[in-house]
């Protein structure tokens, strides 16, 4: 509603009307809202008809002076104009004072009132929330619900399988390192393995990743500094293969298959691996073995004939695959040589160093015919071990299974001349001094290494 302001009497005449009027309307229409609303009292009529009857008064008292000024008038019209025009400005500003009131009330409850375009969202929201219950829609919610409380029931299930999976894989992780220092300690070796229990997750995997450290004599090793021998490395990654089938529940299906698994390890680890290649045998589906060493595969088909399981032997003959007669080869001098000399290094069997020295020319003769016979049939029966390395010298194509062709010569060289003095004599040197036996089981053990894994 508008305030009607202090004006003149034309403007009361012209205007002030409207306006009263127009706050009569609204005043009627916010009544619903608030009852104790009432139309302040103001007689427009009455007022606006006083002052024009006054002011024709004093408009005719100006005419009068106007015409004679020298006249006196009486100001009896003015001074009853001006109290007319205050009485009015009094009541104009009662009027305003009333609807200032219903203005504040008015505006009071507007404030009270919701916002427009929440109740547009919240009325959205009605519309939504009654589609709900519609039959279709309703199967759908439902349907919905259904799959939300199955999801949240997965989700437990697999937060309590995730607990019981961590504790499983800790105690294997226990477990496995465990087997993996029994087999290093039967090795014989002084490496020792320190597994975390604690799997580990990288990345999105869901395969647990096995945090540990490797001892050397209770002594942690940094191996970003240290390199491990090969023959630790190949026994901590033989131990780490055997710990893992020895744990795999399902070894009865499994092939499982060995690619020279004694290759530098000494006569200890390899008397280990037969054992556990034997106790293997009893409980894998199939066992393949591969290797250079025809010793270590004569050790293991003799383990492996006393107990009743099948087996086949294969060798690779001129670049062809043709079945091994193991039992009759094992007849050959050649091999029962080859038995005397490890048990010459393991003390087993009673052989002087004397006998064990002139071994060595013998037994590396056997190994270059057997392997190189091509080389020598043009030197007809008048050769030895000497001549046999000079002519594999000038054989250029002639290659060995160690990459530095040299180097393997120059060993053969000097194990002939060592034990080339107990077949010859000691003519070309009276007082040499006779090898200690600790030399002898030196180059005992240089010329084992040469028959399995140099020439």
């Amino acid at each position: 509603m508008e305030r009607i302001k202090k004006c003149s009497v034309s403007e009361l005449v012209s205007q002030k009307k409207e306006t009263v009027l127009g706050n009569q309307a609204l005043i009627e229409f916010w009544k619903k809202y608030l009852p104790t609303l009432e139309i302040p009292k103001i007689n427009l009529d009455v007022l606006v008809e006083s002052v024009i009857k006054e002011l024709d008064k004093i408009t005719q008292l100006t005419k009068d002076k106007s015409q004679n000024i020298l006249e006196p008038v009486d100001t009896k019209a003015i001074d009853s104009f001006i109290n007319l025009q205050q009485d009015f400005n009094h009541r104009i500003e009662a009027y305003n004072s009333q609807i200032d009131g219903w203005n504040e009330e008015i505006n009071g409850l507007k404030k009270k009132q919701p916002d427009l375009n929440k109740l547009k969202q919240e009325f959205k929201k009605l519309e939504i929330q009654q589609k709900r219950f519609f039959p279709e829609v309703a199967k759908i919610c439902d349907t919905y619900k259904t799959i939300l409380e199955n999801v949240e029931s997965k989700k437990q299930l697999q937060q309590e399988k995730q607990v019981q999976l961590t504790l499983s894989v800790s105690k294997k992780l226990v477990n496995y390192g465990e087997k993996i220092n029994k087999y290093l300690e039967k090795f014989g070796t002084s490496l020792k393995l320190e597994v975390d229990p604690k799997p580990t997750y990288i990345g999105r995997s869901k395969e647990p990743s096995i945090k540990y450290s490797l001892l050397m004599d209770e002594y942690k090793i940094d191996l970003e500094k240290y390199a491990l021998g090969e023959g630790d490395k190949n026994s901590l990654a033989f131990a780490f293969f055997l710990a893992k089938l020895s744990l795999d529940d399902q070894i009865s299906d499994k092939i499982v298959v060995f690619d020279d698994p004694v290759s530098s390890l000494d006569r200890t680890r390899r008397n280990r691996t037969v054992e556990y290649i034997k106790e293997l045998a009893t409980k894998a589906k199939q066992v393949i073995v591969l290797s250079h060493n025809d010793n270590f595969i004569f050790e293991l088909y003799e383990k492996l004939k006393g107990l009743g399981i099948e087996h086949n032997t294969l060798k690779i003959d001129n670049g062809e695959i043709k079945e091994w007669d193991v039992k009759e080869e094992m007849k050959l001098p050649y091999f029962a040589t080859i038995a005397k000399l490890e048990s010459f290094l393991e003390k087993k069997r009673k052989l002087s160093p004397k006998d064990a020295k002139e071994l060595i020319r013998i037994v590396l003769e056997n190994a270059l015919e057997l392997r190189y016979f091509k080389y020598f049939e043009k030197l007809g029966d008048k050769y030895w071990l000497k001549t046999m390395i000079t002519t594999l010298r000038n054989e250029k194509k002639c290659r060995f299974r160690y990459p530095d062709r040299e180097e393997v010569l120059q060993e053969l060289d000097s194990l002939c001349d060592f034990s080339a003095s107990s077949h010859h004599g000691n003519i070309g040197y009276p007082y040499r001094e006779e090898e200690k036996e600790k030399e002898i089981e030196s180059y005992v053990d240089s010329t084992l290494k040469m028959i399995y894994e140099v020439i």
